[in-house]
């Protein structure tokens, strides 16, 4: 091999090794700053919720509620398509769920196999037009009472407890727009995303939180919320002004609807499925 042969192979060698170098580092900056998106469950969903013990519930376009194991593997599901659409899913209680039909004005309770344990027609119970349903953590299940422009607190027999103050000028912001109701700790909370309403055990109004959010999550004194492809957090305890109490956990991808956060992952729905980040 001539010396000019030999010198003609080995630039050639090196500018292959060059190249798969420069191919190598594009590819790693091209995963790093694009958002990995990992689908555990494809369908269409429109409600998340995640019990105590870590069990996930997802409801279908179909109205049909899923349960999965921690590893996303799915245990039981439960349709009944005679009530219509899922309004809301309580799952405060792993033993025991309650699932509100709107259409129909009922709400069913399930066992943790989601075998059906009874029905509560509020209707039969001359309760109409409830625009929210949440249970609180002594089983009693709270309601906004549309029509009457009222907060019910009933037992799982219909049986009226409490009833908030009909007068209430803040419940009037809840009629054009149906509300979501939760509850956490010995509060209770309407929703519309523009403005959150505070009330306490008792029904009795304490406060109103101006805020663009949806899809509340309540953990350690904070509501966390969707708002700008982003979960943020307002602080509960504090008292300051809407917009400097807010303050950004996690960018997330446009698309999502719906999300649950804990210490080791974030769960996410959108148009394609569940997806999750650690």
């Amino acid at each position: 091999m001539t010396i000019r042969l030999w010198f003609r192979m080995a630039l050639l060698m090196m500018g292959y090794s060059l190249a798969i170098s420069a191919c190598s580092t594009q590819k790693e900056t091209a995963q790093d700053s694009t958002f990995q998106v990992d689908y555990l469950v494809t369908g269409n969903f429109k409600i998340l919720e995640v019990d105590k013990l870590g069990f996930i519930y997802l409801v279908n376009s179909r109205n049909e509620i899923l349960k999965y194991d921690t590893d996303y593997k799915l245990l039981f599901r439960y349709s009944i398509r005679s009530l219509g659409d899922i309004t809301s899913l309580n799952v405060s209680n792993p033993q025991k769920l309650f699932v509100y039909y709107g259409d129909y004005n009922q709400i069913v309770l399930l066992e943790n196999t989601l075998s059906e344990i009874k029905r509560l027609d509020l209707e039969s119970l001359e309760i109409y037009n409830i625009s929210g349903m949440t249970v609180g953590r002594d089983n009693f299940i709270w309601l906004f009472d549309n029509a009457n422009l009222r907060l019910l607190k009933i037992n799982e027999r219909g049986e009226i407890f409490l009833s908030s103050n009909e007068q209430d000028p803040t419940l009037r912001a809840f009629v054009d727009e149906m509300p979501d109701l939760y509850a956490y700790e010995n509060q209770r909370f309407l929703s519309n995303g523009n403005l959150i309403a505070v009330y306490d055990e008792f029904g009795v109004h304490q406060k109103n939180i101006r805020l663009n959010s949806k899809q509340l999550q309540f953990a350690k004194n904070k509501v966390l919320f969707l708002q700008d492809q982003s979960i943020k957090s307002y602080n509960l305890q504090v008292d300051f002004l809407e917009d400097s109490n807010v303050s950004t956990v996690k960018k997330i991808q446009k698309s999502a609807t719906n999300f649950h956060l804990n210490n080791t992952r974030l769960l996410l729905i959108d148009a394609n499925g569940l997806s999750v980040i650690k």
